[in-house]
């Protein structure tokens, strides 16, 4: 699904010379208005440093940070002020709906002129794609636990890990920001998955997996939507835990640093 949305472009760029250019006298007059329109596009996309096409914005269905709305928009936690810094910042972009794995492949691949919205930044990801300032900042992980687990709710990171048989369903693909360290050091507790985020839930509630971490924003929202009750499941919150991650643009590098510049200096969140 393509949506493409236009929004006016801002046509100056201090420290560069304005276009000069003449038409022959000799040309047809209709001949000349069409050339000079030509030549002031062309003019006007290389001086703005924006490219003709406008910049793919690459999402995935995850509330509350993504949500299709019925009028083709996408609005959310981080899709919201993602749009709002384009409109700003006068970039022309396009909501355009793609699987999570399929996001990072094309902005890998360079495939795509465009970024996609509310990613967590790594080290990794920092290798070929090219991030933004912070748009939204998670609030702390919990744990969304099958009720069958039978874990104290006052227990810590350090005590879950501890609990060699405990099954954690993570996303392939997902960065969970400095708790991802700590996941990484227990492979043989995790259940990796290519679902959405919604059917994980649903895989825990049917004892697939015993829990799944959820910044405390999705959990509330998911579990409401989901029509799911509040003794469905165990929430722990971890004493330990560590602070919410910064979601951003995440861009190919097919998008210019000017425009990831222009992008920064219209995000208002940092």
């Amino acid at each position: 699904m393509k949506t493409w949305m236009f929004y006016p472009m801002d046509n100056t760029v201090p420290g560069l010379p304005a276009p000069s250019f003449a038409l022959p006298l000799a040309l047809p007059l209709s001949f000349s208005f069409a050339l000079l329109s030509s030549l002031f596009f062309t003019l006007l996309f290389a001086s703005t440093g924006h490219a003709a096409e406008p910049l793919a914005l690459l999402y995935y269905d995850r509330p509350p940070y993504m949500i299709a709305t019925a009028n083709g928009q996408v609005s959310g936690l981080s899709a919201s002020p993602s749009a709002a810094a384009l409109k700003a910042a006068g970039i022309p972009f396009g909501w355009n709906k793609v699987a999570s794995q399929r996001i990072i492949d094309l902005i890998r691949e360079d495939a795509v002129m465009g970024c996609g919205v509310g990613w967590y930044k790594s080290a990794e990801r920092e290798k070929f794609a090219r991030f933004s300032k912070a748009v939204y900042q998670d609030k702390p992980y919990l744990a969304v636990a099958n009720k069958k687990l039978g874990l104290p709710k006052n227990i810590t990171l350090a005590d879950l890990f501890n609990q060699k048989s405990v099954r954690i369903l993570v996303k392939e693909g997902f960065s969970y920001g400095k708790l991802g360290e700590l996941l990484a050091k227990h492979p043989d507790n995790l259940i990796r998955t290519t679902n959405e985020i919604s059917a994980m839930v649903q895989m825990v509630k049917a004892n697939l997996a015993d829990l799944i971490f959820l910044s405390e924003d999705e959990a509330v929202f998911l579990l409401e939507q989901a029509g799911f009750r509040a003794d469905d499941f165990h929430l722990l919150r971890f004493p330990d835990v560590p602070v919410g991650a910064k979601r951003y643009f995440m861009c190919s590098k097919k998008v210019p640093e000017s425009v990831i510049n222009k992008i920064n200096d219209a995000i208002r969140f940092e």
